[in-house]
């Protein structure tokens, strides 16, 4: 059985984080996504697996530089031929999103449901944080999918595609007549002229061809949207992390006596936990890292290589922290950081932050508003608000400002950089230098103002 990964969107509506990342590169528990997806292959014994690439292959080629038996293949300038031809001869084939994160036992019972009954896709129900009108969408009935259709209202569908597939060569063989544009929207929906992997399994089910359904019984994300990072991290924390059964430490670490740890902790290598400090239940720790000097650490959370973890810090449950991360004195942290940001002096984390990102003093990322209600989110031109859009959402290689605060929701570059006591409202784009222009006001003043 054949794999094709298919990473070539350029993830315009995951800014700002599509300005140095591949959207399948992302990380998810510090693990890149495709590297994840790669091994989810491999331990069901696929191992003739190709990428179909395109939007920064570089990085693509990088992630997998150590990874026996894939194939990078560039799909530029038709990713349907490009996938026709991945498809040709081969009798079946999994077709996988590669911005997903789909639990081991949904990919599983895929496969199982292939093996019983033929073709068969991957569909998520819908609900809040997955509504119709934003994703193509299925419409399905006693295990088989009757229809695909795109942006529907929510009369149409039950149902996300959930962007895997396992298919024979009859299905695939319809995606040669692809249009390049889903042609089965409703009235009035004005669908972009691009390559819909469901239009060509529409044009199958038009043509008589049966597609059975598989519904995600576990955790499922798919990575369209910066908050959608926090979701993904946020479940593999509770897949991964809170199924540890026993403690797992690595050569020459170590854990104080005067530590508290209430569940269980696998540790790499030359890594400690000093006095004080207090993990609240299961935690996942790489190589060299230190956490010492009471800081707290919630349940289910990660920690990459190196990183140290400091001076009454406070990482909240299903905290995921990069390799080289720096948090400490009073910081608190709250969803996913990327590698080498630094966040100390009583600072307040909501959200995620890019790589190379220094959070300044006082810095202030709550939720801000008092109607307890979910923020709406343009990306880019539409509003959007679920579980995790309350979040701030930092690019790479930028700098904070002493004492910023940041509305819920709000999205900043990459390369840019605020000024000291900054409110920031809106979003800032990338390369940008935001700096407050104080206005002041003088008055006399002294001893003479109290009678002396």
């Amino acid at each position: 059985m054949r794999a094709v990964i298919m990473c070539g969107g350029e993830g315009a509506k995951i800014w700002p984080y599509n300005r140095f990342w591949q959207k399948a590169c992302l990380p998810v528990g510090n693990i890149s996504n495709i590297l994840r997806i790669v091994s989810q292959l491999k331990s069901q014994g696929i191992s003739d697996i190709w990428v179909l690439s395109r939007y920064m292959e570089a990085q693509i080629r990088y992630i997998l530089r150590e990874s026996e038996g894939v194939t990078i293949v560039n799909s530029a300038p038709d990713v349907c031929k490009a996938l026709s031809a991945l498809c040709e001869g081969q009798d079946d084939i999994i077709v996988y999103y590669g911005d997903v994160y789909v639990h081991d036992e949904d990919f599983n019972a895929l496969l199982e449901n292939y093996k019983g009954q033929g073709n068969s896709v991957l569909l998520k129900s819908l609900d809040s944080q997955y509504k119709s009108l934003d994703y193509i969408c299925a419409d399905e009935k006693d295990g088989q999918v009757k229809a695909f259709y795109g942006h529907p209202r929510g009369n149409y569908a039950n149902s996300k595609v959930a962007g895997v597939f396992v298919l024979d060569k009859e299905a695939l063989s319809y995606n040669a007549f692809n249009p390049n544009i889903f042609m089965n929207v409703c009235v009035g929906n004005m669908p972009g002229k691009e390559f819909y992997f469901e239009q060509s399994l529409q044009l199958a089910l038009e043509a008589g061809v049966s597609l059975g359904s598989v519904f995600t019984a576990y955790n499922y994300a798919d990575m369209d949207f910066p908050w959608d990072i926090m979701a993904a991290n946020a479940y593999f924390c509770t897949d991964v992390v809170g199924k540890l059964e026993k403690d797992d430490i690595g050569e020459g670490s170590s854990i104080s006596e005067k530590a508290e740890v209430k569940g269980f902790v696998r540790m790499g290598k030359n890594s400690s936990i000093g006095t004080r400090v207090v993990i609240e239940g299961n935690c996942i720790i790489g190589d060299g890292v230190v956490i010492d000097n009471g800081a707290i650490i919630g349940e289910n959370c990660v920690i990459g290589d190196n990183s140290t973890i400091t001076n009454y810090c406070k990482l909240s449950p299903n905290t995921v922290i990069g390799a080289k991360n720096r948090i400490g004195f009073t910081a608190e942290v709250t969803g996913v950081t990327f590698d080498s940001v630094s966040a100390i002096h009583n600072c307040e984390i909501y959200g995620v932050i890019g790589r190379n990102t220094d959070i300044a003093a006082g810095c202030t990322m709550g939720i801000l508003r008092f109607d307890d209600m979910d923020n709406p989110v343009k990306a880019p031109l539409k509003k959007y608000a679920g579980k995790y859009t309350n979040g701030i959402f930092i690019g790479d290689y930028t700098r904070t400002g002493v004492v910023n605060i940041f509305s819920p929701g709000v999205k900043i570059g990459s390369n840019s950089a605020l000024g000291p006591g900054l409110i920031v409202s809106k979003d800032i784009a990338e390369n940008k230098m935001v700096l407050v222009e104080q206005q002041t006001s003088e008055i006399d003043w002294g001893s003479k103002r109290y009678g002396w």
